[in-house]
């Protein structure tokens, strides 16, 4: 089993590279602290602030439907081929504790 909380502590706290991941940098730890904490606007939430001057509201990884963050979920680019797995047993008691925008 991989320790979730462990590995991504081990990222944002690293100094250099993992010993198990070659390809990480140190100067992507606030990306991913970012990507984490839910902190990456989704593009048609970009488009909206009319000073940034972006036209384009389609996901710019799969360019077939807007950027929501419905979509992020269904993506053909990031969806695994298998769906998402269903929330564990031992998840019900937080999940039910969440509001439905955060549950989804």
């Amino acid at each position: 089993d991989l320790d979730f909380a462990a590995s991504l502590a081990q990222l944002l706290h690293s100094k250099g590279s993992g010993r198990e991941l070659d390809d990480w940098h140190p100067k992507w730890r606030g990306d991913l602290a970012s990507a984490v904490g839910g902190g990456q606007w989704p593009q048609a939430r970009k488009v909206a602030v009319p000073t940034w001057r972006i036209d384009d509201a389609n996901c710019q990884l799969c360019h077939r439907q807007p950027g929501t963050l419905e979509h992020r979920f269904s993506c053909s680019a990031t969806s695994p081929e298998e769906g998402w797995p269903a929330a564990p047993a031992t998840a019900a008691n937080a999940l039910s504790r969440l509001g439905s925008v955060r549950r989804r």
